[in-house]
């Protein structure tokens, strides 16, 4: 009996980049950081697609662009002014 030809395994996929490396320290170019900044965008939830899994602005301008990116954005304006005090309630009517 003939042994089969043995094929060897497929090589492992390139993992994809983690948006925070376990440092915690985002990378990102300085131009990506002044625009997530301008726009709202939480960078430590932006997957980057530069060298090394570097934030590119593209990269902030896609995830400005995203629905989630455009909630979680407003989220915080509601906030803002669900916290101003409430006005006095008026007096009681007189009977």
């Amino acid at each position: 009996c003939a042994a089969l030809p043995t094929i060897p395994p497929p090589p492992p996929a390139p993992a994809a980049p983690a948006a925070a490396p376990a440092g915690g320290r985002v990378v990102a170019s300085p131009f990506a950081r002044s625009l997530a900044e301008s726009k709202g965008v939480d960078l430590s939830t932006v997957v980057g697609t530069g060298p090394d899994g570097r934030i590119v602005a593209e990269d902030v301008e896609k995830a400005a662009a995203s629905p989630a990116a455009a909630g979680a954005a407003a989220a915080p304006a509601a906030k803002a002014i669900s916290a101003a005090p409430a006005a006095p309630a008026p007096p009681p009517l007189p009977k």
